[in-house]
């Protein structure tokens, strides 16, 4: 995986891209692992590149495809730990100013871009420019050796869930138009779930990966995946 941490000896991002509109709190526990990372505690909407201004430095990471304007962001932006849908994918293939944009943008940071998946990398080679596979921000969550107690489904399959100590989901309606802060610590919280879990039953990609990276056992369903391709490099 590449060293993100290492970003912070290079730039001082002012603004993280953050999300108000989704109901599902991965997106949030993907920026409170950037916030914590990159020591920015400041937004921009993550699906609106107008509100993106020139004088800002963001990180472009997470999932990108619900902004429908039809320029890039006049930021400057360090392409790290990113996923652009099939349909954004279809927008930046027809788009030279897209092109151009991410052409631009990692000239200017001085390395390859870094998807969060080789389905994305790949899409970024055809057009020629360099991007390698980075993993996803999440990875960068410290180890946790601490006590661990209750086993817990996070939108498991029933059959596994029935038998959990805990049943969660990471589809929170509650969750749209809610203040970035508050939906931050409501993700910090879920963070702390995964951390201390004995054992965690999960089909969620930002379930399974902070896992990953706090050491708590998982198990990973392929069930009811939302863009399976997502899931490419996870291996």
């Amino acid at each position: 995986m590449f060293d993100y941490g290492n970003l912070n000896d290079i730039f001082k991002f002012t603004h993280l891209p953050a999300t108000s509109n989704t109901i599902n709190i991965g997106d949030d526990i993907q920026v409170e692992c950037a916030a914590r990372l990159w020591h920015t505690r400041t937004y921009v909407e993550r699906d609106d590149f107008n509100t993106w201004k020139s004088d800002m430095i963001i990180p472009f990471f997470g999932w990108y495809g619900y902004d429908l304007s039809n320029h890039p962001p006049k930021a400057d932006c360090v392409l790290v730990s990113f996923h652009l849908c099939i349909d954004m994918m279809k927008r930046i293939a027809k788009s030279s100013e897209f092109k151009d944009w991410l052409r631009y943008s990692v000239k200017n940071q001085g390395f390859p871009a870094m998807a969060r998946d080789t389905s994305t990398m790949n899409f970024i080679r055809q057009l020629g420019i360099d991007c390698e596979f980075g993993g996803c921000v999440t990875q960068t969550l410290e180890r946790y050796d601490g006590d661990r107690s209750g086993i817990i489904s996070i939108d498991a399959p029933e059959e596994i869930a029935i038998s959990c100590d805990n049943k969660y989901t990471q589809i929170m309606h509650h969750l749209r138009n809610m203040p970035y802060e508050q939906r931050l610590e409501l993700a910090a919280e879920r963070i702390d779930v995964y951390k201390t879990a004995k054992h965690i039953h999960t089909s969620k990609l930002h379930t399974y990966l902070p896992c990953k990276a706090l050491g708590t056992p998982v198990t990973f369903y392929k069930y009811k995946i939302f863009e399976p391709h997502r899931l490419s490099g996870l291996i």
